[in-house]
């Protein structure tokens, strides 16, 4: 982590102290990659069935590149989301990683057929941008994430998935080395790079543990990510209704934070919202 910092601060990728930003002094924002690199060697290192592998990683660099490119430039959100589509569309159409049909109560099992892909691809948009979205406090995202990844892998292993278990706890430990660097006061910040990476993976995970879902299997991973999808939900509507796409400081957790609520407080609360969420789905 301390070299991703000096490669931070070299190449630009730096977070400065600004009016609606909990930090105080100028913080790295290439954490997510330090991220991406633990988990992507690993996995090489791993002795696991990597043989359709390669549309996942390649999504996983289109994801990580934009990331990077955000943090360093700062991108329009209209070049970010297309880096986001890119990434979801090489999973699904090259990967064939999509939800193809549904089972509900008294209605039984319904097929998406030619609507599968498209609502694969919002699956995984709305997983990145709500973590990307509550990536505001030290610590939070991470959190958060990492509860999430901790019940995918525990459910993948009761139905004997062993290789999204390993990938799930694998995110688990790349995540947990982050988090020492990251809880107040941070030093580096994970940034669009990590936040992507991170969202795109849970997403990735869930489609193919709960490929041919029922309406429960669906539920889970909304009831563990409640927090940042409630959040991303009325940013959405904030913005349409004022026209405007940018980040206007009014998540959640910067909320709480403007209301006097210390930033370890703000993130700890809202980890524990999610908490609550695994133990309720347990």
């Amino acid at each position: 982590m301390p070299l991703i910092r000096k490669l931070a601060f070299l190449v630009g990728a730096v977070d400065m102290p600004r009016e609606r930003h909990a930090h105080t002094k100028p913080t790295a924002t290439l954490g997510g990659l330090a991220i991406f690199l633990s988990f992507t060697i690993m996995a090489f290192l791993a002795p696991i069935d990597r043989s359709n592998a390669l549309p996942l990683f390649v999504g996983m660099l289109i994801i990580v590149g934009t990331g990077v490119i955000d943090d360093i430039k700062e991108l329009s959100p209209k070049l970010k989301l297309a880096g986001q589509v890119l990434a979801a569309l090489c999973v699904t159409i090259w990967g064939g990683i999509m939800v193809h049909h549904i089972y509900l109560p008294f209605l039984g099992r319904i097929e998406f057929g030619y609507f599968a892909i498209p609502i694969s691809i919002f699956w995984i948009l709305a997983i990145v941008n709500a973590i990307n979205l509550i990536d505001g406090l030290d610590g939070l995202a991470g959190g958060v994430s990492t509860i999430a990844l901790m019940t995918i892998g525990g459910m993948a292993l009761l139905l004997g998935n062993m290789g999204s278990a390993f990938t799930a706890f694998l995110l688990v430990g790349a995540l947990l080395a982050f988090l020492v660097f990251n809880f107040p006061p941070a030093s580096v910040f994970m940034g669009d790079t990590g936040a992507m990476f991170i969202g795109f993976m849970i997403a990735i995970l869930s489609l193919m543990e709960f490929k041919n879902v029922t309406l429960i299997s669906l539920l889970i991973p909304i009831i563990i990510l409640g927090v940042p999808f409630t959040d991303t939900f009325f940013a959405i509507i904030r913005r349409l209704k004022q026209k405007n796409i940018d980040f206007d400081g009014r998540s959640l957790a910067h909320s709480s934070s403007t209301f006097g609520i210390r930033i370890e407080q703000s993130a700890n609360r809202i980890i524990t919202l999610c908490d609550r969420g695994f133990i309720l789905r347990n």
